[in-house]
Formats: C-alpha cells, structure tokens, sequence
C-alpha cells in the first residue's frame, strides 16, 4: 500500500484506492447502497422496509452526506466507485469508542479484498483519532459479513434484535480490540 496523496486517507494498493469522498459521488454512492442491499437483504429484511431505505439512500441522501461527514471513505477499484465505509464514535454505550457503521462494497466486487482494504483504512483513520476499539454491527443472517468480520479478528460482544418493519432480526456486534490491523501496510 502507498499513500498517494499528502493524507492518509488516499490510500491505493493495486488497483484500488481508498479515497475521501467527493461529492460527484453521490451517484455511484447511492447504486452502491442499492445494490448491496438488494443482493444482500431480499429474503432478510421485508420488501417495503428494503424499497423505503433504498429510496432514503438517493443521490441526493449522498451529496448532503458528503458535504456534512468527514466519517465517509469510498474505494475506486479501476477508476470505478465500488464500496464505502461510515464510521466515527461508538453510538451506544460500551468498551468500543469507534464504530464501523456501514461498509459496503458492490456485490460485483466482493471476494476482490476491497472490503479488507476499506476496513484497514477506516480503523487507522479512527485509531488516528484515538479511537482504537472498534464495534461493528452485523446482521446475524448475512453470513457473508458475519464471516468477513470473523476472518478480520472480530469478537462477538453482543446480540440484540431490531425491529425492521414489521419484522425483527437478529444483529451481532464484533469488537475488534486495539485495531490490530490499524496502519498496517500490508
């Protein structure tokens, strides 16, 4: 991995780069969403509640997010827009101090280690901060994420249920201790 800009957060390993986002991305921000969670939610989460967060997410969601949040990195993966990661304080009460909230990549490109890639630049830019734990929260039916932040270390620390609609699902919350894997180089 080299830095190519004079941040941290331009980050570029191969033909990937973890960047800050601009908000041009709005866009591909917004088809990113939408098509992880229709891949990744159909069959999960009920119809409508998937429909109604799909539409929250439009572009123009993303430009007000962008402008407004420095807790957003994208990856472009051969100049194309392919995943983002949300991050910033631990919003409930804990041992954690930051939180990985999102971290999506295209299901296109999944398998590729764009999400590895995501996940190291997002726990230095919050170990940076001071924010070496981390929790993220998964949900127990997608198995690929579940696996994905048990390859990466993560420790389940808790279990809740969330009302989604008219359905409630289970959630796992993975802490990671000390980002071990926060400015690694590799």
């Amino acid at each position: 991995m080299r830095i190519i800009h004079d941040d941290a957060a331009h980050i570029m390993r191969g033909s990937t780069l973890v960047r800050r986002p601009r908000k041009s991305d709005a866009g591909a921000l917004a088809s990113v969403f939408a098509e992880v969670w229709r891949a990744t939610y159909l069959g999960i989460l009920p119809d409508s509640y998937l429909r109604d967060m799909i539409a929250r997410r439009s572009p123009a969601y993303w430009a007000r997010f962008v402008e407004r949040s420095d807790g957003l990195l994208v990856a472009e993966h051969l100049d194309r827009l392919v995943g983002y990661a949300v991050f910033g304080r631990r919003r409930l009460e804990g041992s954690a101090d930051g939180e990985i909230y999102e971290l999506y990549v295209h299901p296109h490109f999944q398998g590729l280690g764009i999400g590895g890639q995501l996940f190291d630049a997002v726990t230095a830019r919050l170990a940076a901060n001071g924010r070496r734990d981390v929790v993220v929260w998964a949900l127990e039916d997608n198995a690929g994420a579940c696996s994905f932040y048990e390859s990466r270390g993560g420790i389940t620390v808790a279990e809740a249920e969330q009302k989604t609609g008219k359905r409630s699902v289970r959630t796992r919350a993975y802490a990671f201790r000390g980002s071990s894997r926060a400015g690694d180089p590799r």
